[in-house]
């Protein structure tokens, strides 16, 4: 599984964390069994968008007026399903609204919202519900019970109230589950830390077990928003608190803030709560004293020294006003007791750096530019790793890439072809008005495009794609036929009119000559060693095995600092520059 958020870039960052084990085969699926379909968010949903079984199990979902559930980027498969035609109120993260729109759908936004993580609302419209993404998990959640049939209520008469105590490095699942099912109840729930204020971000982590490791490893999950300022809590206004796991209860038991607040809820009578590791921080104050405490092997000392008594219990255990469980992995038991108790970035590397290269060997003016930053910064770049055993490529960062150019200096004049490479960067693109300006101006001028992968999307969302023929991998397929256009699983390029593609990087070869070919751009002989051999075929041109220089019209080039002599007499042949004795 992965983790999607913004690490100080443009746009999300993909972390690979965890794994998720399968309960049932997907041939023994029968909709008729089931109430209603999930579809989570990430990037697998390109490859099952592509996959017609999975699509027709949608399809057949949305035909028996099932509830179906989407987030973030899963509502490709309403577009793949046909789901959204006739105006189906649809939201999403935000680089999918042109495609929304394509498939018939009615974009949907909560107003007054001025950044993603301001968004609470998800939007149902019949049987279909969608969100965001994880942010708005606590409404969503409250919708889909709702929506089943659920009837959400309180043993208090008022509107129970939790206070999360996190900080860096808090276990992700132990705050986000119970943090957003608690939101989804009805809750008033709020995440504090001592030395953040309200608005600012925890970093979270994932344990995950590996094989032959006698520990979990620790990997960086979301980041997390603390909601309010820690100066401003009062004890009085909650009903219970609740420390997660990780490595934030070292944090927390170090700060004296931290410890005098639980305290003060030990001295309100308030219910307490932790999970994991979090008990370290109950322990450090007396409050697991005399108490029947929920523990894995790592917690039992802690317990023992604290006072209070270790039970290994795979759900989680209840003493008074005391909730513990041992993990994360203990989350629905927890939660099920403690409610009744409380209440441009990223550009994929080889698709700039190589075209880019390229194209520059063969004499072009080349510019990169993106709206956001200027020329001199940089743009961080993704490198995909398909590995063993999984079905999507893994996102690895790449190279800084530098851009070589001003966005409000560009003159649509003074280009021939614009190209967008793939990665993730197209979704921000998609969302800015000064891309989509500046793609139909180069289409207004008929100029040549040029998209490899995902690129594709940004000339899919400014009508470009339109009845034409676009080289796709499994995951574009989709978004090329809601833009009109006609998907072709190809290893090469393909060409249509003044339109080139490329299904992913791995076909750069046959892109950059389909893409010399539209510019009229010839190839240029050579001088090469074996190394080099590959990259200047790729860049269109001709290697020659040589142990002089070569010289084709302006370009003198020679295949190693060895080939000095040679290379330096004719560069001076090349410049006019002689020597007399």
């Amino acid at each position: 599984m992965a983790a999607h958020d913004f690490t100080g870039l443009e746009l999300y960052t993909e972390l690979v964390v965890d794994q998720l084990t399968l309960t049932a085969s997907f041939d023994d699926v029968t909709p008729d069994n089931y109430d209603a379909i999930i579809i989570p968010g990430g990037r697998f949903t390109e490859i099952l968008s592509a996959d017609e079984r999975c699509v027709d199990l949608v399809a057949r979902f949305a035909e028996l007026k099932k509830l179906i559930f989407t987030s973030c980027h899963s509502q490709v498969m309403l577009m793949a399903a046909g789901a959204l035609a006739g105006g189906v109120k649809c939201t999403a993260f935000e680089s999918m609204k042109p495609l929304i729109e394509f498939s018939g759908g009615e974009w949907w936004q909560q107003p007054g919202i001025q950044n993603m993580f301001e968004i609470t609302d998800c939007v149902k419209d019949g049987n279909v519900v969608s969100m965001v993404g994880w942010p708005t998990l606590g409404h969503g959640v409250r919708v889909l019970l709702e929506s089943l049939g659920g009837q959400v209520s309180s043993l208090k008469e008022n509107q129970a109230s939790v206070l999360f105590l996190i900080g860096d490095y808090v276990e992700d699942y132990g705050i986000n589950v119970p943090f957003r099912a608690l939101q989804a109840l009805g809750c008033k729930v709020d995440a504090v830390t001592p030395n953040k204020k309200k608005g600012e971000m925890c970093a979270t982590l994932v344990y995950d077990l590996e094989e032959a490791r006698q520990l979990p490893a620790e990997k960086r999950g979301h980041n997390f928003l603390v909601t309010a300022c820690w100066d401003d809590v009062c004890v009085d206004d909650y009903d219970c608190v609740v420390v997660p796991g990780g490595r934030s209860p070292e944090l927390l038991v170090m700060n004296p803030k931290a410890v005098a607040l639980v305290k003060k809820f030990d001295e309100k009578d308030k219910v307490f709560a932790a999970i994991g590791q979090g008990k370290l921080l109950l322990a450090a104050t007396g409050v697991l004293k005399g108490k029947r405490c929920a523990s894995g092997k790592g917690m039992k000392v802690m317990v023992k020294v604290a006072g209070g008594e270790a039970v290994v219990s795979k759900g989680c255990v209840t003493d008074g006003k005391l909730v513990t469980a041992a993990s994360a992995s203990d989350l629905p038991a927890f939660l099920s007791v403690g409610v009744v108790l409380a209440l441009k970035d990223y550009v994929e590397d080889y698709g700039i750096s190589v075209p880019f290269r390229a194209l520059q060997a063969l004499g072009c003016k080349v510019d990169a530019v993106t709206p956001n930053k200027k020329k001199g910064e940089m743009c961080a770049t993704l490198v995909y790793n398909l590995e063993e055993a999984r079905q999507l490529p893994a996102e690895k960062r790449g190279h800084n890439f530098l851009v070589t150019a001003c966005w409000d200096d560009v003159c649509v004049d003074d280009y021939d072809c614009v190209v967008v490479p793939g990665g993730r960067s197209p979704e921000l693109l998609v969302m800015n008005p000064k891309a989509f300006a500046l793609v139909k101006k180069f289409d207004e001028k008929d100029k040549v495009f040029a998209a490899i992968g995902q690129g594709k999307l940004l000339l899919a969302a400014t009508g470009i794609l339109k009845g034409k023929r676009c080289a796709s991998g499994k995951g574009m397929k989709v978004m090329v036929k809601v833009a009109g256009g006609e998907a072709v699983v190809s290893k090469g390029c393909v060409t249509d009119g003044k339109l080139v593609t490329a299904a992913s990087a791995s076909d750069l070869p046959a892109f950059l000559s389909g893409l010399s070919t539209a510019l009229g751009v010839s190839g240029k002989r050579c001088a090469s060693g074996k190394g080099m051999k590959v990259m200047v075929k790729v860049a269109g041109g001709e290697a020659v095995v040589s142990k002089g220089c070569v010289t084709d019209g302006k370009l003198v080039t020679a295949a190693s600092a060895s080939d000095l002599p040679a290379f330096l007499s004719g560069l001076s042949t090349a410049l006019g520059v002689s020597v007399m004795f």
